[in-house]
């Protein structure tokens, strides 16, 4: 095996239960070889997956006969061991073969997969309980030696440090039996008597919550013995935080693990889908003057569950001691079964349903107004706000349901202070790299961000850039003309061809690095939260749309007239999608854009509760217009099944033509830094603020040949 110029002997092991190919880094670097930085997912010991930084290599495998075969493997710290063969069982099989065998032991140099099936082919024999099989690179031998004494490596990788293994694969093809072990403790792991008590202390606290709030139970002897029903045993691991005060240990139950050859997990059900939408959440939460938002406490452990499954939701537990640990059950919903959400909800909405004839606002906003734990609303007035809230409360407490408080823009109380900023939906620690918080004190939504490490890094690569673009949260769209700029650079690495874990180009690396940095100036970023005017006026919603080469999007507004003649505007929402890569006409973009823009206006129509008195759609494009305002029809199929759409969601008679240096939906189509991100983006361009007669006009010509390409050909036949 190596190169044309260096090459070596040495043991190659066929797995047909592996799925990649691996070579011990010694041997590629005896060999010479150059690498190619790959990164690469590794199982560890308790199913988490580690990200490793190591080399794939290509050479070249000889035969006895001198064919040869090229191959990449993986480079990896160590693979397995060969166990020697008896001298008397080759003598054995060379006299059935007639040939000589070339059988070495010790330290595995390659790792042949299934990722080169033509290697694990061949004639068959059997000679003495062993099973022989001529490959393409000579005579393999599998079985078992019987010794069960005999043990063999099972591959780990250092992920951190050198004591810190790492299980890749394992060797079970080989026949060979792992031995049982006895881990030895290591001083570096040792607890102090001090930090020791601390985590006994808090690890206690946690059981006593569980038993005094009924979340568990332990199950007596007599139990254990006479239940007949399934049981399964889930296994679980704190989470330790000092830092958070109100729950410093959190207990983990893991419903996904392992238990004789089961999974919980895949016994369950997903259950309905009764998440209400996000973005619909967000737009009442943002539609009246008083916003009121909640979160409901451990709310899956509100809900019980039957007896047949808490003998499912076993599981063992005994303080920081030695002796046999007591069997618990869980009595609650577990975060992590399969069909955890949908129970919780359902529980909920029952809760909400019950009290419906007692308190209908309330309920309504139980149902409508929640996702999952967190409740985001809107009303009119504090008075309003102080007897739904304290509705809500009633409500939740007939199904066992509290919050852990209510925030408001409006003081719920008379004693009540100040309020800090929040969340909108979840919490901090969710957030990853961009997060929408409020602050009820200025009632403005904002943009909290965190440094992205990954453009620190020398080694950048298409999956390390996805990985942080996924980490985004922004359902209201504001950050939408910053954003599209991230996904045409991932867009164009796509289009190159640039492998998952392939380093970037400097150029690329330069972009990638620019966009970051440009995102972590969105901290700080705010915008208004209410979109109507207190008393409520007539108020209508703008919808500008816009495509380049590059992308297309639509940004939406409301906009009401004021005591002083003047008009009121806000920002509601942008959507943007990058263009395909299969080329279409400008045209046809435009045309994506005022479907993406009826969309957005349907679904602004369908979740918010307020009616709006009309609607205006503005595009730069006269070909577009024209299509609009023609027959779905009389046009080709593209045009024409964006026409029909277009037209059962809006009035024809609604899109008008705006100047293309008025249009803010350019910024949308076209990227922008954050510093334009103010002004008319935030709150739209300023003719909006005039009345309707001092817009900008231009009426272009349309070119007929355009909008004729996309007609249909009439064929008369006589």
């Amino acid at each position: 095996m190596g190169t044309s110029v260096n090459y070596t002997t040495g043991n190659v092991l066929l797995d047909s239960g592996a799925n990649v190919t691996l070579i011990r880094v010694k041997v590629a670097e005896q060999l010479g070889l150059e690498g190619k930085p790959i990164s690469v997912d590794l199982d560890i010991l308790g199913g988490d997956v580690q990200a490793y930084q190591t080399k794939v290599y290509r050479l070249k495998m000889y035969s006895a006969n001198q064919r040869e075969y090229t191959i990449s493997a993986v480079g990896v710290p160590e693979i397995s061991n060969v166990p020697r063969v008896s001298t008397v069982i080759l003598r054995n099989m060379e006299s059935v073969l007639g040939q000589t065998l070339c059988r070495g032991y010790g330290a595995v140099d390659v790792l042949l997969g299934v990722d080169y099936p033509e290697m694990h082919g061949g004639e068959t024999k059997q000679v003495d309980g062993y099973l022989l099989r001529k490959s393409p690179l000579g005579w393999v031998m599998f079985g078992s030696s019987g010794d069960p004494g005999q043990s063999t490596t099972v591959l780990h990788v250092n992920v951190t440090d050198r004591t810190d293994l790492t299980q890749f694969w394992s060797t079970e093809e080989m026949g060979v039996k792992l031995l049982n072990c006895k881990c030895k403790p290591s001083d570096d792991m040792k607890m102090s008597p001090g930090e020791r008590e601390q985590f006994n202390d808090m690890w206690d606290s946690c059981k006593k919550e569980m038993e005094q709030n009924k979340f568990a139970r332990k199950l007596s002897d007599e139990e254990i013995k006479n239940y007949e029903g399934p049981v399964h045993y889930i296994s679980h691991h704190p989470v330790i935080r000092p830092e958070k005060k109100s729950t410093p240990v959190r207990i983990v139950f893991n419903s996904s693990a392992a238990f004789n050859g089961h999974r919980l997990n895949e016994y369950w059900e997903k259950g309905p889908d009764l998440l209400n939408d996000l973005f619909g959440v967000l737009l009442r939460f943002r539609q009246h003057p008083i916003a009121i938002s909640g979160d409901i406490s451990k709310m899956y452990h509100q809900v019980r569950i039957p007896e047949t499954d808490m003998h499912v939701h076993r599981f063992l537990w005994r303080s920081y001691e030695s002796r046999e640990p007591d069997v618990y059950v869980k009595e609650v919903v577990t975060f992590g079964d399969k069909p955890a959400p949908a129970m919780a909800l359902t529980a909920l909405r029952r809760t909400a349903a019950d009290g419906a004839s007692q308190y209908p606002e309330a309920a309504n906003i139980l149902t409508k107004d929640t996702y999952m734990d967190d409740i985001c609303t809107s009303v009119h007035t504090i008075e309003e706000a102080r007897k739904v809230t304290s509705d809500m409360d009633a409500v939740l407490d007939t199904g066992g349901f509290k919050t852990k408080g209510w925030f408001s823009n409006g003081l719920l109380k008379d004693d009540e202070k100040t309020q800090g900023e929040q969340f909108v939906i979840g919490d901090s620690e969710e957030q990853k790299v961009l997060g929408v918080v409020w602050d009820p004190e200025l009632d403005i939504l904002k943009y909290k961000v965190k440094p992205v490490a990954t453009k620190e890094k020398d080694l950048m690569t298409k999956r390390m850039v996805l990985s942080e673009l996924a980490k985004i949260f922004d359902p209201i769209g504001f950050t939408g003309a910053l954003l599209i700029k991230g996904k045409i650079l991932m867009q164009k690495l796509w289009q190159t061809g640039t492998g998952w874990d392939e380093p970037l180009s400097t150029d690329d690396k330069s972009d990638w690095r620019r966009f970051f940095t440009e995102l972590e100036r969105l901290d700080g970023v705010s915008f208004e939260r209410c979109l109507m005017q207190e008393p409520m006026k007539p108020t209508e919603i703008i919808i500008f749309c816009d495509a380049s080469e590059d992308a297309f999007g639509a940004v939406a507004y409301t906009r009401w007239e004021e005591d002083d003649g003047n008009h009121g505007v806000r920002f509601i929402s942008a959507k943007s999608r990058v263009a395909p890569l299969k080329y279409l006409s400008i045209p046809r973009l435009e045309l994506q854009a005022a479907v993406v823009a009826s969309r957005l206006y349907a679904t602004i129509k369908e979740e918010m509760s307020v009616q709006f008195e009309r609607v205006i759609f503005l595009s730069d494009s006269i070909i577009a217009l024209s299509w609009i305002r023609g027959q779905s029809r009389q046009y080709k199929s593209f045009v024409a099944n964006r026409v029909a759409e277009i037209q059962s969601q809006t009035d024809p008679s609604d899109w008008r033509h705006i100047p293309g240096e008025h249009n803010v939906a350019d910024k949308v189509s076209r990227g922008v830094s954050v510093k334009d991100l103010k002004g008319a983006w935030k709150d739209g361009p300023a003719f909006l603020r005039l009345p309707e007669e001092e817009w900008p006009k231009c009426i272009p010509k349309a070119d007929v040949i355009e909008i004729d390409k996309e007609r249909r050909r009439r064929v008369l036949y006589c």
